[in-house]
């Protein structure tokens, strides 16, 4: 998972891209796990790092 959320941050890869990437076959369950380990979906945290970045 470490390696999806750096793709996620650093990446313009959609999420399935990154699902497919790190191991998974099937977007919806690379995402429920990634929910999960994090408490937010890949397209939240995603959102969440563009928003603390831009405040930097």
């Amino acid at each position: 998972m470490v390696n999806a959320q750096s793709l996620l941050e650093n990446t313009d890869y959609k999420i399935g891209e990154i699902a497919e990437i790190v191991g998974y076959d099937n977007q919806l369950y690379f995402s429920r796990v990634f929910r999960k380990e994090y408490g937010v979906s890949p397209a939240q945290y995603r959102k969440k790092m563009e928003k603390s970045s831009l405040s930097k």
